[in-house]
């Protein structure tokens, strides 16, 4: 984000929190994940109790799934101090997946 590649730390933001709730899925279930980059499809896979802020962060973020992978004009444009606040709130939800290890 210090770059200005604020789109792009996004993704990664999604990237971890997507690893993470995989990882709390094959614990659970005993089976390898879902191919899916939906972060609240794979929580609710999981059997998580989410809160309705955690969805929010999860929506907002999985907007950004795409740009690491395939980085276009059509995602949208965030502000740094947005940015931050949403890495924040990831790295929160990411927190709290750990903890459900």
């Amino acid at each position: 984000m210090q770059s200005g590649k604020i789109r792009h730390a996004l993704f990664f933001v999604h990237l971890t929190v997507e690893k993470a709730l995989k990882a709390v899925y094959t614990k659970r279930m005993a089976q390898v994940p879902p191919r899916s980059h939906d972060l609240i499809n794979l929580a609710f896979k999981c059997g998580l109790n989410i809160t309705d802020e955690q969805v929010d962060v999860m929506a907002r973020v999985n907007v950004y799934n795409m740009e690491g992978r395939y980085a276009d004009d059509e995602t949208p444009e965030i502000s740094a101090q947005a940015a931050e606040e949403l890495r924040k709130r990831g790295e929160g939800i990411y927190q709290w997946l750990i903890k459900q290890l």
